[in-house]
């Protein structure tokens, strides 16, 4: 008896597994098409967004670490730039250095502040070191919170355009 129900509910489970990979098979072609993204292109901007995806999440939990990493606020900006390429992949070439070189950086300063900070010796050079990446940290911060601001500043004027030709056409 638990033998058959054990194997029922096995069958279920791929038979809904399969379903899923079916629509999300679905979906990804859907995705693909709409964004005109040829198989290679699909596959890159897949293998891209995952490891940023990856290094978002690891920021965020560096940044949980430290009450002095909290402050800085790095990860709302990333998020919001890495919800905007899944919405508009053909932007992933304007944020090569975002993807590329501020992500990276940040995290490799995160790191490194948080690993001094664990060793929990306090001298006057250390002090001026760890500054020194939470410095750096800010401005790679400020950075990809300008890139952000610039996304919504661009998203903002399409609408205030678009608003503008539906008064002209109305009035």
């Amino acid at each position: 008896m638990v033998l058959l129900v054990g194997t029922g509910y096995i069958g279920w489970v791929i038979y809904r597994n399969g379903r899923t990979y079916f629509r999300y098979k679905k979906n990804l072609k859907k995705y693909q098409t709409t964004h005109h993204l040829t198989d290679s292109d699909l596959e890159m901007y897949q293998r891209i967004m995952d490891e940023l995806k990856k290094q978002i999440i690891y920021l965020n939990e560096l940044t949980n670490k430290s009450r002095n990493l909290k402050k800085i606020k790095q990860v709302a900006s990333a998020k919001g730039i890495f919800k905007h390429l899944v919405k508009y992949p053909e932007a992933i070439t304007h944020f090569s250095d975002f993807l590329y070189h501020k992500v990276p950086e940040i995290l490799r300063a995160s790191e490194r502040f948080l690993s001094i900070k664990e060793d929990k010796l306090s001298t006057e050079e250390i002090t001026l070191a760890t500054n020194g990446i939470l410095s750096t940290i800010r401005v790679l911060s400020e950075s990809i919170t300008d890139d952000y601001e610039r996304l919504v500043s661009e998203a903002s004027e399409e609408i205030a355009l678009s608003k503008k030709l539906v008064e002209r056409k109305n009035g």
